[in-house]
């Protein structure tokens, strides 16, 4: 009998995965860890991360400051943000969004979208409140506002998602250590 190192259920000799988790089974002879598992998370947060602060930045100055920032230089630093982003993923920095071993690869997609589809929700609903309260305490008759506002409901959240759905992600199938397991059990 196996037993898993992340879920502690016993299985049998012959499976590859834990059917409780999906966490694949190392072996002596396993191949080394896939790109996935590697520089998947890292990866899209390294884009994705960018471009939310890129809708972020460009949103907050349009509605603190009145008036919209040049898109060519919020660009320019969104490009210079991702390409620096990438280069940092590449050289597996930073080294906590790997996951060398753990769940299959379906498994860690299916949660992904799960978590993908809740943070997208999470952040619609806390923008779109935010907004309207913003649109309240103003006191505005202005139409415009509450376009931006359910505008901004369906946009920012497109690009807010997938850092937070990464993260989430790896915090559920991060490694955990031996010294934290013993110490939880006791």
């Amino acid at each position: 009998m196996k037993t898993c190192a992340y879920c502690g259920r016993e299985n049998d000799d012959a499976v590859n995965n834990c059917r409780e988790c999906g966490t694949e089974f190392i072996t002596v002879e396993s191949a080394p860890p896939s790109f996935v598992r590697s520089y998947g998370l890292r990866v899209l947060v390294a884009v994705s991360g960018p471009l939310a602060a890129f809708w972020s930045i460009g949103l907050a100055v349009d509605l603190t400051l009145g008036f919209d920032p040049s898109p060519f230089a919020l660009a320019v630093g969104c490009l210079g943000l991702v390409w620096g982003s990438l280069f940092l993923a590449v050289r597996q920095w930073p080294s906590f969004l790997s996951l060398e071993h753990g769940p299959a690869p379906r498994t860690l997609l299916r949660f992904f979208v799960i978590c993908l589809l809740g943070c997208y929700c999470a952040f619609a609903l806390l923008i779109f409140i935010l907004g309207l309260s913003a649109v309240w305490l103003t006191r505005s008759r202005n139409t415009e506002f509450y376009i931006l506002v359910s505008l901004a409901a369906l946009w920012l959240p497109i690009w807010l998602a997938p850092p937070a759905a990464s993260l989430a992600t790896w915090l559920r199938f991060r490694p955990t250590s031996v010294h934290a397991h013993d110490t939880a059990a006791s």
